[in-house]
């Protein structure tokens, strides 16, 4: 994997690293949806579509993910766990919900950069141990893989969040 490119090359990282990276090139995307909204509706919008798929992603990492790769031998290290950068996103995340009736104050689009802040550095220490703990434990990568994709498919996204995590 490039370190300058989030995205495996063929053939290089496990489909599971594939779906995560695809999770988060998504969520990447609404960000930047963010910045270029004009009007305060299309930006409370984003923001909710940002938060459900945080709570996916978060959700998908600490029952899926964290728990298979501790429960591998070969993989004894303790991956990133995340708990940190989830626990700063969610008090970002509740702030924001107590600010939509203020979602026109210069509060509201620094807080949504604060997260951005955060989610952008998990997702780079995610790729510098997470990743390559995931496809170092190859043994677990079929099974991993399954569950990440039916804990997708179980998780009811709205049509817009669905859309952008299909792209």
């Amino acid at each position: 994997m490039d370190e300058k490119s989030t995205k495996c090359e063929t053939g290089a990282c496990s489909s599971a690293v594939k779906l995560l990276q695809d999770e988060q090139t998504a969520v990447r995307s609404m960000f930047s949806a963010y910045e270029k909204a004009d009007d305060h509706k299309n930006k409370e919008d984003i923001v909710g579509e940002i938060s459900v798929a945080l709570t996916s992603y978060s959700a998908l990492e600490n029952e899926i993910v964290y728990p298979a790769l501790k429960e591998t031998e070969s993989c004894s290290t303790e991956p990133c766990s995340g708990s940190e950068s989830h626990h700063q996103a969610k008090l970002i995340l509740d702030q924001l919900q107590r600010l939509t009736a203020d979602i026109d104050a210069p509060a509201y689009d620094k807080a949504v950069k604060d997260l951005n802040e955060i989610v952008l550095k998990h997702f780079a220490d995610e790729e510098k141990s997470l990743f390559p703990a995931i496809d170092k434990c190859r043994e677990k990568a079929d099974e991993l893989n399954q569950k990440l994709k039916a804990f997708k498919a179980d998780r009811s996204l709205s049509p817009s969040v669905e859309s952008l995590l299909s792209k």
